[in-house]
């Protein structure tokens, strides 16, 4: 692109071009050297952070992106089968899958921004453990919960948030951001005497935290995380021929069948 060219341009990026010659660029490497040369694990984080990861950072992001790859009960793979069993269209099923994903279930955008505001306290000059203490009395004064803590069998561990603490611990990304989540949530539990557990969305926003992902980031990431579930929900949906799926156990709990007040019956033309 010629100068002229970029300074007609309506929008810019850092991402990628398609030059003059007819190469497309990703971050400035052509796209055909990323073929074969590297996993799509090192092309994500290439896309996102604009270099090469190195290879502690490539098998950390894979672990996170298998964290979540399958949770059948969860919102996201109903949603996608709920939808094509109307509309039976795989895209239709994947986009219903990223609709069911935010703030309370899958998305550790929440608790990234959580862990990162808190951890700006610390470089505010707090330690650790001032940190902690002044988090959960917040949390316990407003009555409000501790994203990425809690798990739906209530007091068992997560297995998924314990194998990426064990990897991150290994691989030197259970840092700063990770360990002050810790702390927030083993003194929000000394405060109220409870036994919450860290989840798997906690637990990769902590990882991710110390990655120097953003939360916008950590959201997209657990969604490819958990797209080769919803793919596969979503063609078992479609290839079974089920129409229009039911939601079991519906309790109508509205009026009782009824009529029309006569003033507002209307005779027929």
């Amino acid at each position: 692109m010629s100068d002229e060219q970029r300074g007609r341009a309506y929008w810019r990026t850092a991402v990628g071009e398609v030059t003059s010659a007819g190469e497309f660029l990703v971050r400035g490497y052509p796209i055909e050297e990323l073929i074969g040369n590297l996993t799509y694990t090192e092309v994500l984080f290439l896309a996102l952070k604009g270099r090469l990861p190195s290879e502690i950072e490539t098998r950390m992001l894979d672990g996170a992106l298998c964290s979540i790859v399958e949770y059948p009960i969860g919102p996201a793979p109903y949603a996608a089968r709920v939808v094509v069993s109307a509309n039976p269209s795989i895209n239709a099923g994947l986009a219903a899958g990223i609709l069911a994903q935010g703030v309370y279930a899958v998305s550790p955008q929440h608790s990234g921004e959580f862990i990162q505001d808190a951890r700006r306290r610390m470089a505010a000059g707090l330690t650790r453990e001032q940190t902690a203490r002044e988090v959960a009395a917040e949390l316990v004064a407003r009555k409000e919960r501790l994203p990425g803590a809690g798990h739906p069998t209530a007091g068992h561990e997560d297995p998924r948030a314990r194998r990426l603490r064990e990897l991150a611990q290994v691989l030197g990304f259970w840092a700063e951001h990770a360990q002050l989540y810790e702390a927030i949530l083993a003194e929000l539990n000394r405060a109220t005497g409870r036994a919450l557990v860290m989840n798997v969305d906690g637990a990769l926003a902590a990882v991710l935290s110390d990655m120097g992902f953003h939360p916008l980031e950590m959201a997209a990431i657990a969604a490819l995380s958990m797209m080769p579930g919803v793919i596969a929900h979503t063609v078992e949906e479609i290839q079974s021929g089920v129409r229009i799926r039911q939601i079991e156990g519906l309790a109508y709990t509205g009026p009782p069948r009824r009529h029309l007040p006569g003033d507002r019956v209307r005779p027929p033309d």
